[in-house]
C-alpha cells in the first residue's frame, strides 16, 4: 500500500523524498527511501538530477518520477476517475478529460520524446555526440533538454507542447537560460508541436524541429 501511495503522491506533484513523505503521512524523506531506491531498481520510477550533475556522488536536487508512461497515465490521468469508470460508460467518462488535462499530461511526454530526438540526431551527426542527455534545472529555471560531454554543455533546447507556434519569445526565453549553463555556444533547439511563427524562422539561431521532424528517414541509422 506504501507503494501505490508513492505513486498517487507523485502523480500529484510531490516528486522529492520530502514532499512525498509529507504527502503520504510520514515523518521524512528517510522513511520512503528505501522504496524509492526499490521502485527505482524495478525500474518503475525514474531518479532525475540535473544532467550538469550526473558525475556527483551527493545531490541536493534529486526528483523523482513515474518511469513507464501506461503507469504514469493510470495514476495521473485514471486514478481520480476509478469509480466512475467502473460504473459509466466510457463516452460519459471521457467526456470529463479535457484538452487542458491531457496537454499537460502529454507535455512531459514530449519532453521525453525530444531528448530521444537528441540521441538519434547524435547518431546520425545532426548534432554533437554526447556522453548525456537529461534535464537541467535550478531555483528559477529549466530546461527539457541538454547534452553534455565532461563538464561541457554541447546542445540544449526546449519542448513546446502548446497549441499556438512557437515565436521569438521562446527562443530569447531559451537563450537567457542557456546563459545560466557553463556553455560557450552551445547548439541550439526548439522543438514544437504546432510549428513556429515566421518571424521565428526567419530569425535563425536556433534549429527549429517539428512534429515530422523528429521521425525523419534520415534519423534512422543501423546499429552494428
Amino acid at each position: 500500500s506504501r507503494r501505490g501511495s508513492i505513486f498517487r503522491a507523485i502523480a500529484e506533484g510531490a516528486v522529492r523524498p520530502s514532499e512525498i513523505a509529507t504527502r503520504i503521512g510520514l515523518g521524512s524523506a528517510a522513511d520512503v527511501q528505501v522504496n524509492l531506491r526499490n521502485l527505482v531498481e524495478l525500474g518503475l520510477l525514474e531518479r532525475v538530477v540535473p544532467i550538469t550533475q550526473r558525475d556527483q556522488l551527493r545531490h541536493r536536487q534529486v526528483i523523482y518520477r513515474i518511469a513507464d508512461p501506461y503507469l504514469r497515465f493510470s495514476f495521473t490521468v485514471l486514478e481520480r476517475r476509478r469509480a466512475q469508470i467502473a460504473i459509466g460508460p466510457a463516452a460519459r467518462v471521457s467526456e470529463g478529460l479535457n484538452d487542458e488535462e491531457l496537454d499537460r499530461y502529454v507535455s512531459r511526454i514530449f519532453e521525453h520524446v525530444a531528448r530521444q530526438f537528441a540521441w538519434r540526431a547524435a547518431a546520425v551527426g545532426r548534432l554533437p555526440l554526447p556522453e548525456g542527455v537529461g534535464e537541467w534545472w535550478d531555483s528559477t529555471d529549466e530546461l527539457d533538454l541538454v547534452g553534455v560531454r565532461g563538464r561541457a554543455v554541447l546542445f540544449a533546447g526546449e519542448a513546446k507542447w502548446t497549441r499556438a507556434a512557437v515565436g521569438l519569445g521562446e527562443l530569447d526565453t531559451l537563450k537567457r537560460r542557456v546563459a545560466r549553463l557553463p556553455a560557450d555556444q552551445p547548439h541550439l533547439l526548439l522543438l514544437s508541436r504546432s510549428g513556429f511563427s515566421p518571424a521565428l524562422q526567419r530569425a535563425g539561431g536556433a534549429d527549429l524541429i517539428g512534429l515530422r521532424d523528429l521521425f525523419s528517414p534520415d534519423l534512422e541509422h543501423e546499429r552494428r
